[in-house]
């Protein structure tokens, strides 16, 4: 129970640090669906509905102080997708490092992750297509259906 105290204050910390540069739009994954069995007991711990809970009512409650607008994008294969040609793939992430297995872009995982994130709340045409209810092989199919006419226009 300590750990999850100090979990919670290092998310209030952390969004409040964010808030204090008074961002227009705060961006974050809808993770209220995200089930299955996850890695490990601290990973669960980390993930649970009560630690993901906590954090969106942290940020519904300070992004308004805050003067931002909360808005929430849905988290299918965020962390899997390429921000630069669209190629989605699990491979494409191992740990903390992404490296895109068709144009060989390379980054921290969490910063593909961000990226595609603000790509979806920013793309009103995506944003229409992957809504924040769309079941994760729903966005796959969209995602890989992208990438693929992307690749026929350029070969």
């Amino acid at each position: 129970m300590k750990l999850d105290a100090q979990r919670v204050r290092g998310q209030a910390e952390a969004t409040r640090e964010i808030l204090r540069s008074r961002p227009d739009v705060l961006i974050m994954e809808d993770l209220s669906r995200m089930r299955g069995r996850t890695p490990g007991r601290n990973f669960s711990r980390v993930v649970s509905p009560w630690m993901r809970s906590n954090l969106k009512e942290r940020a519904e409650f300070l992004s308004p102080a805050g003067g931002s607008r909360l808005e929430a994008v849905n988290p299918a294969h965020t962390s899997q997708e390429c921000p630069q040609c669209g190629y989605v793939h699990k491979d494409n992430r191992q740990g903390d490092r992404f490296h895109c297995r068709h144009c060989h872009f390379t980054a921290h995982a969490d910063t593909v992750g961000a990226m595609n994130v603000e790509h979806r709340d920013t793309d009103h045409k995506l944003r229409e297509r992957i809504q924040v209810f769309t079941p994760k092989e729903g966005v796959l199919k969209i995602l890989r259906e992208i990438f693929e006419r992307k690749r026929a226009l350029f070969t």
